[in-house]
């Protein structure tokens, strides 16, 4: 019980949590995929962008990521 409540204690330091994460971001508006990856990254985020779905469907299967942000009209 103990291992369990050590680990859902708060980290001193949430960002460190982000630090590790993955994010693709498929997006055709590439100013606004920039602006996204540079606001993430800001946020201690690894961040990867694919401009076409090809791309993104590719990236997704070679890579893992822990969050996709899709553009539903890619």
């Amino acid at each position: 019980m103990q291992r369990a409540q050590n680990y859902l204690t708060p980290s001193k330091n949430p960002r460190s949590l982000c630090a590790h994460m993955k994010i693709l971001v498929a997006e055709d508006d590439v100013p606004l995929a920039e602006f996204l990856q540079q606001r993430l990254e800001q946020e201690q985020f690894a961040v990867q962008i694919a401009t076409t779905c090809s791309e993104a469907e590719h990236l997704a299967l070679e890579q893992h990521f822990d969050i996709v942000l899709l553009d539903l009209n890619l």
